[in-house]
């Protein structure tokens, strides 16, 4: 199915492991320039010979000292077509894949700097398409992404997640009143890429749940939030009036909990946060927040509140304002005890 053209430059000191698709190995350029570039042919019958290229799922990775910098699609008819190529080693290609074999003429590549292209052929020519976009009005899976919805009470979240470990790199919505596509988000650096969209919408009136929040989901459980301006029709960034990850501190003690202490995961604009080793003290930004034993926290975005537990005891909430909060954003209401009779406590963050 392959054959392969090399250049000239490089050596063969490659001890990298394709098998992890969803990393970006390449974090020392040192590492590309080592590696020896070459061109992958992409034929139709499959070709025994793949000497520089080891076959993955629906696509190929460099073997051991290689690096790709040109692929070219060979037709039924014998004619050549050139996909893409580079000269930039730091945009040479560790991975091609085809993810519907079904249709030859989209081919998407990962490069050594994080970056991902989609390449379409139209007309026999091939271009790199639009960034990788989930448009939120989207109520089914596509080509590219899974689709998912989940209903709680009065309330309501779509997801999208990227397929083939392919991010997204733009997030738009129909405008009910133009019709027109816009765009809530739009990025260029493959450290802000996404892996998950979600969309939680909100207060159910006549059998419809009006979209309020769309949280975009980054590496290290960082975030992007954006509330409905239903008055605007428009998005707005907030996300800096919500928890910042990466302030909030679990200690044991004297002694900070190391990350591989404590497990996050995320679902539906909620980080749920199970501790491994005891912890007694939770800090966000040099504020304690908290000194009791905890064995989990919930923290929902959409709400700007933490919730800690010890088990299956529900012990304190924390309510965070900010300065900057948009109206009709958060709950109006600053009780110390909510309806379940749950100490609630307010916390000023910047």
């Amino acid at each position: 199915m392959a054959e392969l053209k090399s250049s000239e430059t490089g050596s063969n000191d490659f001890l990298e492991d394709f098998n992890d698709r969803s990393e970006n190995v390449f974090r020392d350029p040192s590492q590309v320039e080592s590696l020896k570039p070459v061109g992958l042919k992409v034929k139709i019958e499959v070709n025994k010979n793949r000497k520089h290229a080891a076959l993955i799922g629906h696509g190929y990775t460099p073997t051991q000292g290689f690096i790709f910098n040109k692929v070219v699609k060979t037709r039924e008819s014998g004619k050549d077509e050139l996909v893409w190529q580079t000269i930039n080693p730091s945009e040479y290609a560790h991975e091609v894949n085809f993810t519907d074999k079904a249709n030859e003429n989209i081919i998407y590549l990962k490069l050594v700097n994080g970056d991902v292209k989609k390449m379409v052929r139209n007309d026999g020519v091939w271009s790199e398409a639009e960034k990788l976009t989930v448009n939120i009005n989207w109520d089914e899976s596509s080509e590219e992404h899974y689709f998912n919805q989940c209903t709680r009470v009065e309330s309501k979240c779509r997801t999208y997640r990227p397929k083939n470990s392919y991010p997204v790199k733009r997030v738009v919505y129909q405008d009910p009143a133009s019709g027109s596509e816009k765009t809530i988000w739009v990025t260029e650096d493959s450290k802000e890429y996404s892996h998950e969209v979600s969309v939680l919408s909100v207060t159910k009136i006549n059998n419809e749940y009006p979209d309020k929040h769309v949280c975009i989901l980054q590496e290290n459980n960082n975030y992007l939030l954006f509330l409905r301006d239903r008055i605007l029709n428009n998005w707005v960034d907030i996300t800096k009036t919500r928890i910042k990850m990466s302030k909030l501190h679990f200690f044991h003690g004297l002694k900070r909990l190391a990350p591989e202490e404590y497990e996050v995961k995320y679902e539906f604009l909620r980080f749920h946060v199970r501790l491994k080793t005891p912890c007694n003290k939770v800090k966000y930004d040099r504020k304690k927040l908290i000194k009791k034993p905890i064995t989990k926290a919930i923290i929902n975005l959409s709400d700007s509140v933490i919730i800690f537990g010890n088990n299956g005891e529900t012990l304190f909430k924390i309510l965070f304002r900010h300065l900057e909060n948009v109206a009709g954003d958060l709950p109006e209401t600053a009780e110390k005890f909510d309806e379940y009779g749950l100490r609630t406590k307010v916390v000023f963050i910047k």
